[in-house]
């Protein structure tokens, strides 16, 4: 995401605007087990979205983020089809429900819109206010978080782990 921000930036830059909206994780904003690199990863793409938003807003450019809770997507299957860890989300989640596909694609829209012409630089979660909700999350039983995202990895940071450790780590708590 660095260096294509930074591509895609200057670009819009040079044209008198444009608009970036990452893709980010409610995980961005807490420590879990198993997951660790997920969550600093997606910690550091909030960082990275509020750096840029400074940077590019001069040029006319916003750069915002979209913080996901659960969703109904491959990725979320792991919350989802699990009753212990579908029990937990709950627990937090005062709608009850996941979030749908349609939902962060609608957000999406009004960020790359003009509805949002005086946002930058903006983090804005669509996670059924289960982040928020006050809930200590480190309560929550550990046991059911499981680091799948390692599967959707690749290019560069494929290779980091495999330049690290000689092969594709199954499990990404090796910190």
């Amino acid at each position: 995401p660095f260096f294509l921000t930074a591509a895609i930036g200057k670009r819009m830059a040079a044209r008198g605007g444009g608009t970036v909206v990452n893709i980010s994780t409610t995980s961005a904003l807490m420590a879990q087990p198993e997951i660790g690199t997920y969550c600093i990863s997606k910690a550091g793409l909030n960082t990275m979205t509020r750096c840029f938003a400074r940077e590019l807003g001069p040029q006319g450019v916003r750069v915002n983020a979209i913080s996901c809770g659960v969703i109904k997507t491959a990725m979320g299957d792991h919350t989802l089809n699990d009753p212990g860890r579908y029990a937990d989300m709950m627990k937090i989640n005062p709608l009850k429900r996941p979030g749908y596909p349609e939902e962060v694609a609608s957000t999406a829209l009004f960020l790359a819109t003009e509805a949002s012409s005086y946002s930058t630089g903006l983090i804005l979660q669509v996670d059924a206010a289960g982040r928020e909700g006050g809930i200590d999350l480190a309560r929550i039983d550990a046991g059911h978080f499981e680091a799948r995202f390692h599967q959707k990895l690749g290019g560069e940071m494929a290779d980091l782990a495999k330049a690290k450790h000689g092969h594709f780590p199954e499990r990404h708590g090796y910190f």
